[in-house]
C-alpha cells in the first residue's frame, strides 16, 4: 500500500530553536517545534527512456563557461553574495558583513505589544507555525502568557533575530486537545511587504439589493458555529494515493477531465443563489 493519507504516526516531537521570550522583567526561556508537517506528494523527475531518476547539476558559471569553451563548475567557497544594483552590476557582501547588520544573537523574542486578535489580518502571515514549548525554568511564565492571552483575546506581537534577519513575529495562545491553552509562534510580513488589493480591478462592481440580500442569507445558512479541521480532507492527495496503489499493481488509471465553468455561456447570479440556498438543508 502507499503511504496512508489519514491517521499517520505523527513523528516525535523535535526542538527546532532555544530562544527567550521577554517583556519588560518577564523573561521566559522556551523551545520551539515545528508545528506542521510535510504531507504534500512529491514526484521525482526521471529520464523517459530508462525510469531512473535524474540528479541536479553542480554549480556552475555562464561567464566563465562561454569565455572558456567549456562548463565551469564553481566550489562552494568561491561563492560570494552580491546584490544587483543595475543591469549585471553588483556590490558583493561578505558572511561577516551580513552578521555586523544583524541586531543581536538568535536568542530573544522580544514582545513590543498586544492587540486584539481579530485585528491581525491573516495576509500578514508568513511561513510555518511553530509550537512554543517551554525549556529549564520557563513553565511558569510560559504558562502564565497562554493564559492570559486566552483570557483577554489578544495577539503578542514580536521582534527576533533569526538567520540573519529582523522577524516580526505573533505569538497566539490555541487550546490542544489536553484541555490546555499553548502557545504558538507564526512569522509576519512587515506592512511594505504586503501589497494593496486596491490595484486589483473588479471590486467596484456594483451588486444589487436582491443579491446582496440572497448572499447575505447563503451566509447565514451555510455558517456553522466554529471552525471544524476534521470536516476536511484532501481529496487530491487521496485520489493521487489511490492511483499509486493502482499502479503499483499495474492497473490502467481512469482520466477524467471536468468540464470547467464557461463564462460565455451566460450566467444568472440571483437565480445560482437563489438555487444554491435550495439546495442547503
Amino acid at each position: 500500500m502507499a503511504k496512508k493519507t489519514v491517521n499517520t504516526p505523527k513523528a516525535a516531537y523535535k526542538s527546532t530553536a532555544k530562544v527567550v521570550i521577554s517583556f519588560g522583567m518577564i523573561a521566559a526561556p522556551v523551545k520551539l517545534y515545528k508545528a506542521s508537517e510535510d504531507v504534500d506528494i512529491h514526484f521525482n523527475q526521471l529520464h523517459s527512456t530508462c525510469g531512473h531518476r535524474l540528479k541536479q547539476q553542480p554549480m556552475y558559471c555562464p561567464h566563465c563557461s562561454d569565455r572558456e569553451g567549456s562548463k565551469v563548475e564553481v566550489a562552494k567557497e568561491e561563492i560570494i553574495k552580491g546584490f544587483e544594483v543595475a543591469d549585471n552590476s553588483y556590490v558583493t557582501f561578505t558572511d561577516e558583513e551580513i552578521a555586523s547588520a544583524t541586531m543581536g544573537k538568535d536568542s530573544k523574542v522580544v514582545i513590543k505589544e498586544f492587540v486584539p486578535a481579530d485585528s491581525l489580518d491573516p495576509i500578514y502571515f508568513d511561513g510555518d507555525v511553530q509550537f512554543v514549548g517551554p525549556d529549564n525554568g520557563g513553565e511558569k511564565a510560559l504558562a502564565l502568557i497562554a493564559n492570559a492571552l486566552a483570557k483577554t483575546n489578544r495577539v503578542a506581537i514580536a521582534q527576533m533575530v533569526s538567520r540573519g534577519r529582523l522577524r516580526l513575529v505573533a505569538l497566539r495562545s490555541m487550546m490542544n486537545s489536553g484541555g490546555y491553552w499553548s502557545l504558538v509562534m507564526q512569522n509576519l510580513r512587515y506592512n511594505d511587504e504586503v501589497r494593496d488589493a486596491c490595484g486589483i480591478p473588479g471590486f467596484d462592481t456594483p451588486v444589487t439589493a436582491e443579491e446582496l440580500d440572497l448572499a447575505t442569507l447563503l451566509v447565514a445558512k451555510a455558517t456553522s458555529e466554529k471552525f471544524n479541521p476534521d470536516k476536511y480532507t484532501d481529496a487530491v492527495r487521496i485520489k493521487l494515493y489511490e492511483m499509486i496503489d493502482a499502479k503499483k499493481t499495474g492497473a490502467v488509471v481512469e482520466i477524467i477531465n471536468e468540464k470547467g465553468y464557461d463564462p460565455a455561456s451566460g450566467f444568472d447570479l440571483a437565480a445560482a443563489l437563489r438555487a444554491t440556498l435550495e439546495s442547503i438543508k
